[in-house]
């Protein structure tokens, strides 16, 4: 070693200042150690770098600087004119020493790297360079530098080392090290389970001496050589065979090694057995090629395009026109072949395929050759970056669901119309039956009525002749009495007998209550005939209250028939003028709404009551007409909102089987609505009764008032 290798690898000044004191041990020996200056100087100079010491040719310690003493932990006792540690290193051979001894005793440098430990029990690896000071000419050298530090990289490189020899002897990998000719030094047991070959029947042999084989490609083979000479990394697949014969896949890699200096010392092969993925491959071939066979075999149109939109491969469809795509288009974007609108829609699905790895199916219409065609695309996920599209001209199939839709519809609304139709009917028959009922009922009112009123009326006029026969006779016996006071013992006896005065005083009273009770049953007579209005088929002004009372007078008997106490009947009459209507209806309208009142309080604690109310209402707007509002309400239970919803319905009905047929409020609500043009609404609360308001316009010419 030369003074150009410590220029090379040490700080200048500390060069220059080895120099200078060889160069003074040169020209003054003994004088240097008189001048104290000069030795304190080149002191200073010394305890400034790294650590450094004097020997002998003993490896005696004559001097050292305070880093050497710091790093080797001991004290100045210890070190002075002691061995120098360096050399009592247990890890090296008596021979190592000898060789290195005869190299600085021939005047030369010497650099490298010794393993030791220090005080504290560390181990380390010393950066050693020995420097020989030059004695006369002719003599060994008798002092040498001994220059040290401690080397922080090697326990690392170390540790590394180990842990890649775990990992080595761990994988199922194999691995194989060579030296720097391309002989096995070692390989793993991943190599003897993927070869079959053990150790020490490859030790020293070539790889390619022994694992090629028939079938493997010599360009494989070349290729590797060529990269092992020039000292190049390789990658590639090779086909080996096994110890038994047996061809297997291998993808293999080989990194050479160099040391710090740049001189190749090894090569690490690393070796996967790919036989399985090898297979794996080869049948996806074969299916790619059966795909590609089956693809050419389906009418539609199929092309393949990556995340980036570029077409992949293209199948244009066997049966339909094109849908305005050029013929050669495979390698373009679907930017570059497809209008702006299209080329949109289907980026959208590719997104949408890839994302989700989900199939995804969408349908648009294209212009071709002047007439349109409906499509169906679907988009089925086809690799990591790729989608499949499968496009089918679905016009036919289009056109035939159209025609069907509107044969659909057109059924629908036959069956709407003719469920319509039906209600109707139902609707008709219903009120049909229900007028044929009411007119029976009129009928046979009115003929009670009339068969009444003829007796009644014979009844009635008699009451009156008799009521003066009577006063006469009763005027006459007081005659008698007074002009003959003593009468015979026969007319005292039967004038006891008949209780006579009682006879004179209660014959007047009894006439009387004759007569109120004809009134009475006159009063009947009349509201049937109101109620019933058989003469009254067209429409008529009457007086509703009229109407009202009527019902009320016909219902009489349900209300005193109420269990517990009569149900109380508070009425609010306005002044309501006269209505053109049909008075029978209205009154069948105020008869089922009252009859629901006394119902609905059948079960309702005392007092039950319902309240009739009736007012006229005026119009917000000239153009609107005044109104006459009958409310009637009571304190019933209350109906529920969802009721409420399909009370007006046909045959619905909240009462037991045998007790409602549905039609009362159904018939009303038509009656008013659609009779006479008004409103029939009703309000209602659970627990807070139930009110039905009736609304009916007013013409302008009947409006004259009636209490």
């Amino acid at each position: 070693m030369t003074a150009e290798l410590i220029v090379n690898n040490y700080p200048e000044d500390l060069f220059n200042a080895y120099q200078t004191a060889i160069a003074e041990l040169r020209l003054l020996k003994n004088e240097l150690r008189q001048t104290q200056q000069e030795y304190a100087e080149l002191q200073n100079i010394i305890d400034r770098t790294n650590p450094v010491s004097m020997i002998d040719k003993h490896g005696t310690v004559l001097d050292a600087n305070l880093p050497f003493i710091e790093m080797w932990g001991k004290s100045w006792e210890q070190v002075i004119n002691h061995p120098h540690p360096l050399f009592e290193s247990p890890y090296y051979s008596p021979t190592f020493w000898e060789e290195l001894w005869s190299v600085v005793n021939q005047g030369n440098i010497w650099e490298g790297e010794i393993q030791h430990h220090i005080a504290n029990g560390q181990h380390i690896w010393v950066k050693t360079t020995i420097v020989p000071v030059e004695a006369s000419s002719g003599l060994c050298p008798y002092r040498y530098w001994v220059i040290t530090n401690k080397d922080d990289t090697q326990p690392q490189i170390e540790q590394q080392l180990l842990q890649l020899s775990w990992v080595a002897t761990q994988t199922d990998n194999a691995v194989i090290i060579c030296d720097c000719d391309g002989y096995i030094e070692w390989v793993n047991t991943g190599f003897v389970t993927i070869t079959g070959y053990f150790f020490d029947e490859v030790q020293g042999r070539k790889p390619g001496s022994f694992l090629p084989g028939a079938d493997t490609n010599p360009d494989t083979i070349l290729e590797i050589a060529k990269a092992l000479k020039q000292h190049q990394p390789y990658q590639g697949e090779i086909l080996n065979y096994r110890r038994d014969g047996e061809a297997y896949w291998l993808s293999i890699s080989i990194t050479p090694v160099f040391d710090k200096w740049g001189n190749l010392t090894k090569f690490i092969a690393v070796e996967s057995d790919i036989t399985e993925r090898q297979k794996i491959a080869s049948a996806w071939r074969e299916s790619e090629v059966r795909n590609r066979s089956l693809i050419e075999a389906i009418p539609d149109l199929i092309f393949r395009i990556n995340s980036q939109g570029v077409i992949l491969d293209y199948f244009p469809a066997k049966n339909s026109p094109n849908p305005g795509l050029p013929p050669n288009i495979v390698g373009q974007t679907i930017d570059a072949v497809f209008s702006q609108d299209l080329a949109e829609w289907t980026r959208h699905y590719l997104t949408q395929t890839l994302n989700t790895r989900q199939i995804q199916q969408g349908e648009y219409v294209l212009s071709v050759s002047g007439s349109y065609h409906h499509y169906e695309a679907r988009y089925v996920p086809s690799g990591d970056d790729q989608v499949l599209a499968i496009v089918r001209d679905i016009s036919d199939r289009k056109a035939m669901e159209v025609s069907l839709r509107l044969e659909q519809i057109q059924q629908r609304h036959k069956a709407i119309e003719l469920s319509q139709t039906i209600q109707e009917l139902k609707r008709t028959q219903t009120q049909l039956i229900q007028a044929e009922k009411m007119s029976g009922l009129g009928q046979m009112v009115a003929g009670v009525a009339h068969e009444i009123n003829n007796p009644l009326g014979f009844i009635h006029g008699n009451l009156m002749h008799l009521e003066t026969c009577t006063q006469d006779l009763i005027e006459l016996v007081k005659l008698y009495h007074k002009n003959y006071p003593q009468p015979v013992e026969e007319i005292i006896n039967f004038a006891q007998e008949i209780d006579l005065q009682f006879m004179l005083d209660d014959l007047p009273h009894a006439l009387d209550s004759m007569k109120l009770g004809t009134t009475r049953i006159q009063d009947i007579v009349v509201s049937l005939r109101n109620f019933s209005r058989l003469d009254e088929a067209t429409r008529k002004a009457v007086d509703l209250h009229e109407g009202i009372e009527s019902t009320l007078l016909i219902l009489q008997g349900r209300i005193k028939m109420h269990p517990g106490s009569e149900i109380q009947i508070l009425k609010d009459y306005g002044a309501l003028p006269k209505l053109e209507c049909y008075p029978s209806q209205l009154n069948q309208v105020f008869m089922n709404i009252l009859a629901n009142a006394i119902d609905a309080l059948a079960t309702q604690p005392d007092p039950g009551i319902i309240t009739i109310k009736t007012t006229v209402e005026k119009a917000n707007s000239p153009d609107q007409l005044d109104s006459i509002v009958i409310k009637i309400a009571d304190n019933g239970p209350g109906i529920s909102e969802s009721i409420q919803r399909q009370i007006f319905n046909p045959f619905f009905t909240t009462k037991p089987v045998g007790q409602g047929t549905g039609l009362g409020l159904s018939i009303s609500h038509q009656i008013v609505v659609e009779n006479h043009g008004g409103k029939l609404e009703c309000n209602s609360q659970v627990g807070s009764g139930t009110e039905f308001v009736i609304t009916l316009s007013i013409p302008e010419q009947q409006k004259s008032v009636t209490h």
